[in-house]
């Protein structure tokens, strides 16, 4: 956004970082890009189920997270020019979802484009087979 709140020109996304930490990242413009979400790590709480993350790390260091991130990426590619078609449109419905109540005017299009990275890994798994 431009100072006085209007939009820029859209930059669409070209990755994703998923990052964990202990500190939040300083800078109000920086925070408003970021979909943040706590953990509470301190024992007792429900935040946190130890076995199941265990459960992850062990299909991580498989590769089985590798593996649906390849079938994603295959499949994104083979479906190129219909997903840049049907992008624009689903990211602005999903946006105006979104788009409930006193939020920053930035976290609508970051759970739009969240959200619309889900159901595209979705409908990859749902062609992959067994």
């Amino acid at each position: 956004m431009w100072a006085d709140g209007t939009l820029r020109a859209t930059k669409y996304p070209r990755g994703l970082v998923l990052s964990t930490g202990e500190d939040m990242p300083s800078g109000q413009s920086l925070r408003s890009r970021l979909l943040t979400l706590e953990v509470d790590k301190r024992n007792g709480s429900n935040s946190v189920d130890w076995a199941k993350l265990t459960i992850a790390q062990s299909n991580a260091a498989r590769g089985l997270y590798a593996e649906a991130m390849a079938g994603f990426v295959q499949f994104i590619a083979s479906q190129y020019e219909d997903v840049k078609r049907e992008l624009k449109e689903l990211i602005g419905e999903l946006r105006g979802r979104a788009t409930q109540g006193d939020v920053h005017r930035r976290l609508p299009e970051i759970i739009a484009n969240l959200t619309c990275g889900l159901i595209y890994f979705f409908v990859s798994q749902s062609h992959q087979g067994p």
